[in-house]
């Protein structure tokens, strides 16, 4: 970054200097005079580089008492000379630091100046010496205003005695500034007198003088405090508090209060407590949290019952802050009182109770209102001590069926040791509601030595109550380490079991749990005998997340019964999709389906997968069932479906199978539908949308930046064999000419190849014009021609490079790397002077592949 006007070297100056700098250089006349002549002459903007000279003068003079009082002494010089209102303030500031007590007779005759006394006060202030106070006793009688007031500030800060009969006499001034001062400087200064001119003062103040002179009783207070003088804050507390209607005053002093009695000040918090909505009610609560000791938290519990709801509230959350157990039964106490308090108290318990408050937060958890359930769910949570599991374990063995069912939430929640062989024991009740509890707290707890008791327990309830174990069993046997821990159990329980409704309820679990003994049991049971076995077994094989199972499913829906058949059909449908197939042999698969169907239902659940494959096989033959009454629709929404995604890599195909669409008058959605695909492909103009992507590739700790140099199998002719696929029509909103990757792989930092064959009717060259996202690199028949690594959005036409095109067809390559966000390309052929290239045309390389080995170059 370049900073205008100045050299770099200029960021790391002061600004002060900075702005020194910058300003016109002094004349010789101004730095040849005198320091303080240039200063005397000094006013606002008329020399800035003597604001930066004077401050570093004033802190070189810092470093020796001879050139600090020579400064010092310069400075003052100005103070009593005819220099402006700005000399004298630039005077005053660095006084602050240089000053000593000669400088003192340079700086009272400021006091007169109103514009100026605060600066001489302010140097004044910073002199320790007893001769600042003297001298300011003298000045009293002269000053007025603010000079006035910050004088009897600053002699009350210094301590100074003999400024007691002024500041006194200054209580009854008549400018209010000037009486404020006087009174906060009697504060300051203290001792026996300033106190009772304070409070006589305060006494026979009118209601409008009452304030501020209780504001400086109460520092006085604080102060005494301070000193362990608690006598006397106690006399000015009880003063505010018993001889004022004003209640921000009365207020204030129950702090005092509270630290001058202690646990004495206990009736008059009470008394506060009572003044409800007053600022003294909501202090006395805040004030209940520092009464030290625990006869302080019993006197505090024994209000309760006499006290408001609204009051009770807040004496009950000054009780949690205590953090007292000694309050615990208390609360416990407050079952009649409103909800609000109720809720109050049993949220105070998870900071107050023990293992006694155990059953009664269990009976609180499970009746009154939602919001008591809640403090006292939240309580039990929160309750501390081994003695609290102790509790919630005799709940769990005595208590009610509900409570029960909350013990072992709880018990669970808070992972209370050994608990795994209770579960398993309550897991067996004949309560549903404490066996259900018991088998969602396994979920989480138990372990594979708990799977076969729980397969025990599985087979002997009715098949219409066996979910919840199920799913525990599921669930522990997928956390199992290893494959015989999640699945040697669930095989035993299996052939051991007699009734096949056990069976296929095992046979569930496995499908649940995966891997490949469950998959070949699972294929082992399509053979058996029993048609719920065999459901069971399909409905899970179906589910199965590879396509090892597809096989089976298409013999099933080959040879299977009717409900059979369904289930095998989806999850053939399904599985079709999976694995690394190529477009082809996905059609195929689908045809073979279409094949086996029986019935219009079944077609149109094989449409309803075809119309996911997005090649022009597949539009083709989708195509053919338009003319089949019994699945017209279901065709329709498959052709237009697959159209708009080929609608790019093959343009005029796309156009020619949709257009009669477009054409028909039964189905008026459908018509609009294709012409918007029509239009999107006449959209296209000459960019190149006949695209085919390789995989994304990736490299470990490997950035975008670094990966377009790094060659992957497209860029070899000897390489890997690439699973190419068709790049579908972009569905970014104004960009139809993009080829997404983003779309189709997603994530971040990779890389992707692109290539489409081009057709030339002539031999010549041609410009290519190219975007990117992010940075890219070209081959045109094998050759690279452009390589552009950085990281930008696509546009068309970003970079441009020649290719020579032979006659007949030509390969075109792009690697495009993927840093975040967006990712594609966009690329265009034209003649050399950039005017649209004609005899030109673009197809999918494996169709010109195709083509070749059916020997035509077309």
């Amino acid at each position: 970054m370049r900073t205008q006007g100045f050299p770099k070297l200029a960021l790391a100056l002061p600004l002060g200097l900075l702005l020194a700098l910058s300003a016109a250089p002094p004349s010789r006349a101004q730095t040849a005079a005198p320091l303080g002549e240039r200063l005397r002459a000094y006013r606002f903007s008329s020399e800035p580089s003597l604001v930066t000279e004077v401050e570093l003068q004033a802190r070189q003079a810092l470093s020796s008492p001879r050139t600090r009082r020579a400064m010092a002494s310069t400075l003052a010089s100005v103070l009593g000379s005819e220099a402006s209102f700005d000399a004298k303030q630039l005077a005053c500031r660095e006084l602050v630091l240089l000053a000593g007590p000669e400088q003192v007779p340079s700086l009272l005759p400021l006091l007169s100046d109103d514009r100026l006394a605060s600066y001489a006060l302010m140097v004044l202030s910073k002199l320790p010496e007893p001769s600042v106070s003297t001298a300011l006793l003298k000045e009293l009688p002269g000053l007025k205003g603010r000079a006035l007031a910050g004088a009897f500030d600053l002699l009350g800060e210094r301590r100074a005695t003999a400024a007691l009969p002024s500041l006194t006499g200054g209580l009854s001034a008549q400018d209010p500034a000037v009486a404020d001062a006087a009174a906060a400087g009697l504060a300051k200064l203290g001792g026996p007198k300033a106190t009772a001119a304070l409070t006589a003062a305060f006494a026979k103040a009118p209601a409008a003088r009452k304030a501020p002179l209780g504001l400086a009783l109460l520092l006085r207070a604080q102060r005494d405090l301070s000193a362990n003088d608690k006598a006397s804050a106690l006399s000015i507390a009880r003063l505010l508090d018993q001889r004022t209607t004003e209640p921000r005053l009365r207020a204030a002093a129950l702090p005092i209060l509270v630290r001058a009695l202690g646990e004495k000040s206990l009736p008059r918090l009470l008394q506060a407590l009572r003044e409800d909505g007053t600022p003294a009610q909501w202090t006395a609560a805040g004030q209940l949290r520092q009464v030290p000791g625990r006869p302080a938290t019993l006197a505090m519990c024994s209000w309760l019952p006499s006290l408001p709801a609204g009051t009770q509230a807040l004496v009950i959350s000054a009780l949690a802050d205590r953090g007292d157990s000694a309050a615990a039964p208390a609360l416990l106490a407050l079952r009649k009182a409103s909800p609000a308090v109720r809720v109050a108290a049993l949220r105070a318990l998870g900071r107050l109770g023990d293992a006694t408050c155990v059953s009664p937060l269990l009976a609180a958890a499970l009746s009154g209102t939602s919001q008591e359930n809640a403090a006292a769910r939240d309580s039990l949570l929160s309750l501390r001590g081994a003695r609290v599991d102790a509790a919630l374990m005799v709940a769990l063995r005595d208590g009610p069926p509900a409570q029960q069912a909350l013990a072992v939430q709880f018990l669970s929640d808070r992972r209370a040791p050994g608990l795994v062989p209770t579960l398993m024991s309550k897991a067996h009740s004949a309560q549903f509601v404490v066996s259900s509890a018991a088998l969602r707290a396994l979920r989480e707890q138990g372990g594979p030595e708990q799977l076969p008791g729980l397969l025990g327990l599985l087979v002997a309830r009715p098949t219409d109550r066996r979910d919840e174990v199920s799913a525990a069993i599921a669930e522990i046997a997928r956390r199992g380490s290893t494959q015989a821990q999640r699945t040697d159990a669930l095989l035993k329980a299996l052939s051991s079991a007699a009734r096949p409704a056990d069976k296929a309820d095992i046979l569930g679990i496995l499908g649940e749990v995966g891997g490949p003994q469950a998959l070949k049991a699972l294929r082992g049971s399509l053979a058996s005998p029993d048609a719920t076995l065999r459901t069971a077994a399909l409905r899970r094989l179906a589910e199965w997340p590879t396509d090892e199972p597809l096989s089976d499913l298409l013999a099933a829906v080959q040879s299977g019964a009717p409900s059979q058949r369904v289930i095998a059909l989806r999850g053939a449908l399904r599985l079709a999709g999976e694995g690394q197939r190529l477009p082809s042999q996905t059609l195929a698969l689908y045809q073979d389906l279409l094949s086996k169907t029986q019935g219009p239902e079944e077609k149109r659940l094989v449409l309803s997968g075809l119309s996911k494959l997005n090649t022009l096989q597949a539009l083709r033959y989708a195509s053919e069932f338009l003319s089949d009454d019994s699945v017209k629709a279901e065709a329709r929404l498959c052709v237009l479906s697959l159209a708009h995604a080929t609608a790019a890599p093959w343009r005029e195909e796309t156009k020619a199978l949709v257009r009669p669409l477009a054409d028909q008058t039964d189905d008026s959605a459908a018509a609009q539908q294709a012409k918007a695909i029509l239009a999107l492909a006449d959209g296209m103009g000459d960019f190149i949308t006949s695209w085919e992507a390789s995989p994304a590739y990736t490299r470990p700790n490997t950035g975008y930046a670094e990966l377009l140099d790094v060659p992957f199998a497209p860029e070899s002719e000897k390489g890997d064999p690439v699973a190419w696929r068709p790049v579908p029509t972009s569905t970014v909103e104004g960009q139809p000419w993009l080829a997404d990757l983003l779309a189709l792989y997603g994530g971040e930092q990779k890389v992707a190849y692109l290539r489409t064959a081009v057709w030339s009717d002539t031999e010549r060259d041609l410009q290519l014009l190219l975007g990117s996202d992010d940075g890219a690199k070209v081959w045109w028949n094998g050759g690279q021609v452009l390589s552009v690594n950085t990281q930008r959005a696509v546009a068309p036409g970003q970079e441009k490079a020649v290719v020579h095109a032979a006659k007949g067809w030509n390969r075109l390559l792009v690697k495009v790397t993927q840093n975040v966000m967006g990712w594609g390309a966009c690329a265009q052929l034209r003649n050399p002077d950039g005017t649209p290239a004609t005899g030109l045309r673009c197809a999918v390389p494996s169709d010109v592949e195709t083509l070749a080995s059916a020997g035509t170059n077309q």
